[in-house]
């Protein structure tokens, strides 16, 4: 079963599926007052429609289309989680829309969304939430924690020179996460520690992962990375260790690797109290 993180009523008032963004891109915010919203939807299971991969990223395409076609943008703007099945054919979505500089549909930013469409199928929307987080609240998170739990809720694969990379190491988790932050929070709260710095400043103690496969877009699975780690920031300056606080805060949201708008890379860190 999906082990699925804290329901969004739950969880602290903290500031995640685009793909990779592209290095050329460069952020469009210029002061520190973007604001994402998380998107949590109850609605009917529809007779013979599965809750795979592709039924989440054609919900949030129905539900984000007509925010500037942002369909067919190379960096799509939100992030999604898979379903989660809740019994008596009860399902919930979660979505997080991402960009602050580019409006939300009128039907979710009122919570006027009465079904949503699939493949023609209307699914009536039972309950709509919206949450708004900032990414400044997320950037003044106090860096006073040691150890973090990470945990990989659903399969993690990143593309690294050409090639998918299943293995969620920290390199590649840190450059995931600074690339989409540096991307959506703006250049004023921009990260500047490269992922490598960031990376070696990591000591793993502790890992429970497995490999594990997902149907994935196309009919095609997608094998990908599940399970926990514990990080210690072992190293670094107070500047490294605030933007590594910066980061795990934010990855529920931000999600981490390839085709997060399917609900792939679902990743939530959360600080161990109980180390030294």
């Amino acid at each position: 079963a999906f082990p699925w993180p804290r329901p969004l009523a739950d969880a602290p008032h903290r500031a995640t599926p685009h793909p990779r963004l592209p290095k050329q891109l460069e952020a469009t915010h210029t002061t520190g007052d973007a604001v994402p919203t998380v998107i949590e939807i109850d609605t009917n299971a529809v007779e013979g429609a599965s809750t795979t991969a592709s039924m989440v990223h054609g919900i949030a395409s129905s539900l984000f289309d007509a925010a500037e076609g942002q369909h067919t943008a190379q960096s799509k703007p939100w992030t999604a989680w898979p379903v989660q099945s809740r019994g008596d054919d009860r399902l919930t979505l979660r979505f997080t829309w991402l960009a602050d500089d580019v409006p939300m549909p009128p039907a979710v930013t009122t919570a006027g969304a009465s079904s949503l469409r699939f493949h023609r199928q209307e699914m009536p929307v039972q309950n709509l939430s919206i949450k708004h987080v900032s990414y400044a609240h997320l950037a003044a998170t106090p860096a006073s924690a040691t150890h973090w739990e990470i945990q990989f809720h659903s399969p993690t694969h990143f593309s690294r020179d050409g090639h998918v990379n299943c293995l969620a190491d920290p390199f590649l988790v840190l450059s995931s996460l600074t690339q989409r932050w540096n991307f959506f929070a703006g250049v004023d709260l921009a990260i500047d520690s490269t992922p490598a710095a960031l990376a070696r400043t990591i000591e793993i103690e502790g890992f429970d992962l497995q490999s594990e496969e997902w149907p994935g877009p196309k009919g095609q699975d997608r094998r990908g990375t599940v399970g926990g780690m514990l990080w210690r920031i072992a190293h670094g300056d107070p500047a490294q260790r605030n933007h590594l606080t910066t980061l795990l805060t934010a990855a529920e949201y931000l999600g981490v690797g390839k085709e997060t708008t399917y609900g792939f890379g679902v990743v939530t860190a959360q600080p161990n109290t109980d180390r030294p």
